[in-house]
């Protein structure tokens, strides 16, 4: 209780409190667009790219072009 007295009293200390508290808010947005971008660029890799390499029984790798 005592910290949201000093944020109250102080007025520059609110300040950033609050704005630290916006800046989350947008950071959290920002996480699942960037998600969602990431999960497209991966199905599109992933369909793309599908059946391109082979890996053999001794772990050599032979790309199928």
């Amino acid at each position: 209780m005592r910290v949201f007295k000093l944020v109250k009293s102080n007025e520059s200390l609110s300040i950033l409190v609050e704005s630290i508290g916006r800046t989350i808010g947008n950071l959290g947005t920002f996480s699942v667009l960037l998600v969602l971008i990431i999960y497209i660029f991966t199905l599109l890799g992933m369909q793309s790219f599908a059946g391109m390499m082979m890996i053999a029984d001794d772990d050599s790798v032979d790309l199928n072009k």
